[in-house]
């Protein structure tokens, strides 16, 4: 039986694949922080082993590694500050590729992120694809400064040590447990959301979905690593998403939407006051943050899906009704 490795096996992403890859009949080792909590149904996964350590440093957890043929790396910093992130992105990144035993391992899976890409180098209207321009300094946010460079890690790594690799990419993965707010930007009290920029592409991929896509890629990698931008299909807009979301949710909700061109200018009209009052450094929320609201709001089309739809796939009715019926 084919062994795989998941790294941040108890995040958002990766309880589901855990879930999915047992189903489809591999050999899990589940990689685990010390003090994570583990769910109650994988005791009875007879075919998974669980591993507590800390990727951030070299330990017992190493020895584990011997057995397996395929990895999928899940573990990434999603909050902190700048030194905890590179810690836990690129440093447990580069711990984990040298801790591998290459003559074994056949398949390299690195989730990486849609963050990557740089936005405000795109006008609204035009093409994201896996060849589209990455985020360059300065830095959108921290987050998005390490996943490059842990990407960039990642890509050399196999191309130095002739290891198979796919980049996967994912869009906003969306699930019972992250539920992007229902698609609005802002909630007014419990009964009003505000969705902005509505007519606007919402690449989301539902989290059942993305496990299946990220286990498929693991026979897809090559040398060079391959780069896939994963998202369902098609591709709902905010307004889309955010409808669907009400149609089901149990507490009824008024959702308002709110046109890219107001926020766009509600955007310079900060900028402007940034500039007379503090030099052009404030610290404005991401709305009003011309690159992290293009990042977030601007329309663009979304090429080079790889989803991989099939009829194991949740439609995006079922997906919302998993996600929303139950809150």
């Amino acid at each position: 039986m084919p062994s795989l490795l998941i790294t941040g096996a108890t995040g958002f992403i990766g309880r589901y694949l855990v879930d999915q890859a047992i189903v489809e009949g591999w050999n899990v080792l589940a990689l685990v922080r010390p003090a994570s909590s583990i769910p109650v149904h994988w005791q009875a996964y007879e075919a998974l082993k669980v591993v507590r350590g800390d990727l951030r440093s070299l330990g017992p957890w190493v020895e584990n590694l011997r057995d397996v043929d395929s990895v999928v790396h899940l573990a990434a910093a999603t909050s902190g500050d700048l030194a905890e992130r590179v810690a836990t992105s690129i440093l447990a990144t580069e711990n984990l590729l040298q801790s591998l035993d290459l003559s074994r391992v056949k398949s390299f899976v690195h989730v990486s992120s849609f963050a990557v890409y740089d936005y405000s180098d795109h006008a609204s209207g035009s093409r994201i694809s896996c060849q589209s321009a990455l985020e360059k300094t300065p830095w959108r946010d921290e987050y998005t400064a390490t996943k490059v460079f842990q990407e960039q890690l990642a890509r050399s790594f196999s191309t130095q040590h002739s290891l198979p690799m796919a980049i996967a990419r994912p869009g906003f993965v969306y699930g019972p447990e992250h539920d992007w707010n229902g698609g609005a930007a802002l909630q007014i009290g419990k009964s009003i959301r505000l969705v902005f920029a509505p007519r606007a592409a919402f690449p989301v991929s539902f989290v059942k979905n993305t496990a299946r896509s990220l286990l498929k890629l693991i026979s897809l990698a090559a040398v060079p690593a391959t780069t896939f931008n994963v998202f369902d299909s098609p591709v709902v807009s905010y307004w889309g998403f955010a409808s669907a979301a009400a149609k089901v949710s149990p507490t009824r909700t008024l959702i308002v939407p709110v046109p890219w061109f107001l926020i766009v200018s509600l955007g310079f009209a900060a900028k402007a006051v940034s500039y007379v009052f503090f030099s052009g450094k404030a610290k404005l929320p991401e709305v009003l943050d011309e690159r992290r609201r293009n990042a977030r709001w601007r329309n663009f089309r979304y090429v080079e899906n790889s989803s991989f739809t099939d009829a194991e796939y949740c439609d995006f009715d079922e997906g919302i009704r998993q996600t929303f019926a139950k809150h």
